[in-house]
């Protein structure tokens, strides 16, 4: 969806930082932030990029999600690599934990990544069914509770486990948590949004 050439994308970024937030100081910061510079590969740029997108459009509305919801929220982290041939290959990918629910994929993955699928799909319909497949995340008693299901190196790659955050396990930086203690969350969403329009 992002209409820029690879070697150009890191300085397209910046430009379009500095339109949406007012100065060339703040986008500075982001790309500070993701140690995003012009004279990066392009891959590597599209990479860093894409990290603060995910970081600003889908890690950042899930906690908030998490922390204003009145019920009871079940929060996770799939970070089972992509284990297919291509650019994505060994990142957690998009749809990729979709494969893992419905096991469409089963044949073509490794017995441990079977095993996650497995118990993402229990976890997943025991949570429809109504019943709690690990402890709430509950803002009002610190209580951040998160499922992980995989991750990089072998140590992680395969297994499942439930921890409260903020934790080495989940494989989220305070890149982005940092980074809004000077820019608030909406700016940088709305930057995010400009830079998609190819504004």
């Amino acid at each position: 969806m992002l209409n820029y050439e690879d070697d150009k994308i890191a300085a397209a970024f910046r430009e379009s930082l500095t339109r949406s937030l007012g100065s060339a100081d703040r986008a500075k910061e982001v790309l500070t932030a993701y140690t995003i510079t012009e004279d990066m590969h392009g891959e590597d740029a599209l990479k860093s990029v894409l990290q603060f997108a995910n970081d600003i459009s889908f890690f950042i509305p899930v906690l908030n999600y998490g922390h204003c919801w009145s019920g009871n929220a079940f929060i996770y982290h799939f970070n089972e690599p992509n284990s297919w041939d291509g650019p994505w290959k060994g990142y957690a990918t998009h749809l990729l934990d979709v494969s893992y629910l419905f096991q469409n994929y089963n044949e073509a993955l490794s017995e441990p990544q079977r095993a996650v699928a497995s118990q993402f799909a229990r976890d997943l319909v025991a949570f429809s069914c109504g019943r709690a497949p690990w402890p709430v995340f509950k803002y009002e008693t610190k209580d951040f509770y998160a499922r992980v299901y995989g991750g990089q190196g072998t140590d992680n790659s395969g297994q499942v486990a439930t921890v409260l955050i903020p934790h080495t396990r989940t494989e989220r930086s305070e890149t982005i948590s940092n980074l809004m203690r000077s820019i608030p969350a909406d700016d940088l969403s709305r930057a995010w949004g400009s830079f998609m329009a190819g504004h």
